[in-house]
């Protein structure tokens, strides 16, 4: 049977879990563009500063000075176009990014492209027209896509925890809701068949546990009714029977002693005198079970031969159906116990 609780607490912990894969799928969305838009900030201010430096000194100058441009995550070079082909380019200028097509900068001066390479280098390029010439400022991402994996990492190790951190939420959460239930079963567990007067305490002030706890109640109470009901019926029924049976045996027994013996009036009354100590046997078991629903029956216990009781259940059966072959191998078998209400 499957736990309720585990099935809610799988529930609990999914639709947590799936706002929570969404919530970091957005956050490393935004967290991917705020990046790229600092890379494109930081290569706009560098393709001013460039700009800046080969109006003053000259762009042979920008080739000596741009070696000491960039950090520990971004390696920057410089190249300088004219007329659709490069005149100027720094030293660490990557071979890689010779024929192919470079940005063209836009209405706003400016452009911003993302060039693979071999092995799967990649730069970021910015192009920025200052004049009749365009200058590009390329940063190498080897590091800062190293640097982004480790960040990456981070944040998958948390987003299982965070994960784990649901489920163990989930599963305690779904504890505390099930605990007035689980007190409900156990106060339902401890009543009996005798014990039918008791009812539930509400354990809880929710509303749904106090209806339910209600119902129960409500429940027993039919229960109870109808329960008594019924062990008055059957106590009342064969006390009533046993009077007029006792009086029918009596004058059944009379009249067998009157007639001749041998008669066919004689075999007629010893079989309803028969029929009548049955219904007796009757009476006294349905009165028996009375007392045993209504727990006032006390059995004694005592040592016997549970054979010997098969053995005349056997005869019984044997002088009630002639017609039946009876077969039995039977072995003495002392039990303990009370004979009469076997």
């Amino acid at each position: 049977m499957r736990s309720f609780r585990l099935k809610l607490t799988l529930l609990a912990a999914g639709t947590s879990g799936a706002l929570i894969v969404l919530f970091a799928l957005g956050a490393w969305v935004l967290f991917t563009r705020h990046g790229r838009e600092r890379l494109d900030q930081e290569l706009r201010a560098l393709g001013q500063h460039a700009v800046e430096i080969g109006r003053r000194h000259g762009w042979e100058e920008l080739e000596r000075v741009s070696v000491g441009f960039g950090d520990e995550l971004h390696e920057v070079s410089f190249a300088v176009a004219s007329e659709g082909a490069l005149r100027h380019r720094s030293p660490r200028w990557p071979p890689a990014l010779e024929g192919q097509p470079l940005p063209r900068p836009g209405p706003r001066g400016e452009a911003f492209a993302l060039l693979a390479g071999p092995a799967r280098q990649a730069w970021r390029v910015g192009a920025f027209r200052d004049g009749p010439l365009t200058v590009y400022v390329a940063v190498d991402l080897e590091r800062f896509h190293a640097h982004a994996a480790g960040l990456h990492g981070v944040f998958l190790l948390a987003l299982v925890v965070a994960l784990c951190a649901a489920g163990a939420g989930a599963w305690w959460l779904s504890g505390r809701a099930l605990r007035p239930l689980e007190s409900l079963t156990e106060a339902a567990e401890g009543i009996t068949v005798d014990q039918l007067d008791r009812r539930i305490e509400s354990v809880s002030s929710d509303a749904e546990f106090a209806r339910l706890i209600s119902v129960f109640n409500a429940m027993l109470e039919r229960l109870e009714r109808s329960y008594g009901q019924a062990l008055r019926f059957s106590a009342d029924v064969s006390h009533e029977l046993k009077t007029p049976l006792a009086v029918m045996q009596g004058e059944v027994e009379a009249a067998l002693a009157e007639v001749e013996e041998g008669s066919p009036a004689q075999r007629a009354l010893a079989a309803q005198l028969e029929e009548l100590q049955r219904l007796k046997g009757m009476v006294a078991r349905l009165l028996l079970l009375s007392r045993a629903d209504a727990g006032t029956l006390r059995p004694r216990r005592e040592p016997f031969d549970l054979a010997a009781c098969v053995e005349e259940a056997c005869e019984d059966l044997a002088a009630l159906e002639p017609e039946l072959r009876l077969e039995r191998a039977l072995d003495p078998a002392q039990v303990e116990g009370d004979p009469s209400l076997l």
